[in-house]
């Protein structure tokens, strides 16, 4: 069986995804233009009734946006569908509702308990996050989930760590941004603050999707992260 290395791994997703940025940008910019717009609009004194429904509005752009970017992502980078010709891509089929479905019963499985278990889960969750991989490619339709526990019952330290590595340094640099913008402009740095964490979460799903289409690589092809990681170098070539 395979070896996954977090380090080397998570390294190449950070390659990955400055070499392929232009690609993150065209699949991400229409989502992240669609949340500036949500964070313009609740900036208005509206109704109770209508912010709250604002609100749930974003978090659902949220949500369908995270599918329909980690789809294309995971797509250019695990069969070399790169074309970036033509409109802002705005897909929600049903790969991408599937995908979505996957991703909701990851978070239930991790977020339930979450208090106590903070870092099992975590654990639990690096494991299962490579069935979204498959999910975005067309894999077979069987049961991902199992599969994916099943696939990486000796690496769930390395995925875990890698997966952190990635995803980590996006949230503190968040948090420091945030920090300094509220300090500076006070109640008027809210909707900067909101729209710099809507980028930092596509920034993290990207690097998330680059990490796991490298270890999901590296599965396939069972090569270590310095002999390459199959189809995910034709966005990460220069």
């Amino acid at each position: 069986m395979v070896s996954i290395a977090a380090w080397p791994t998570a390294a190449m997703a950070y390659q990955v995804f400055y070499r392929g940025i232009g690609q993150f940008i065209w699949l991400a910019g229409g989502w992240l233009t669609c949340l500036l717009g949500c964070v313009v609009v609740k900036m208005v004194p509206w109704l109770q009734t209508i912010s709250s429904l604002l609100v749930f509005a974003t978090l659902l752009v949220v949500a369908l946006g995270s599918a329909g970017f980690s789809v294309g992502w995971y797509r250019a980078l695990l069969v070399e569908e790169t074309s970036s010709d033509g409109i802002i891509p705005f897909s929600l089929g049903f790969r991408e509702l599937r995908y979505l479905l996957y991703q909701a019963a990851i978070a239930l499985i991790v977020g339930a308990p979450v208090a106590l278990l903070c870092l099992l889960l975590g654990w639990v969750a690096a494991r299962l996050i490579l069935a979204l991989a498959a999910v975005a490619i067309d894999d077979s339709p069987g049961r991902l989930l199992r599969e994916a526990w099943r696939h990486t019952s000796s690496n769930g330290r390395a995925l875990f760590y890698g997966w952190l590595a990635c995803i980590m340094p996006v949230s503190l640099l968040w948090g420091v941004l945030a920090l300094v913008l509220m300090r500076a402009l006070g109640v008027l740095a809210g909707p900067i603050v909101e729209l710099l964490a809507y980028l930092c979460y596509f920034v993290a799903l990207g690097l998330t999707a680059g990490f796991f289409s490298c270890v999901m690589s590296q599965f396939a092809d069972g090569a270590l992260p310095d002999e390459g990681a199959g189809a995910v170098d034709a966005v990460a070539a220069p």
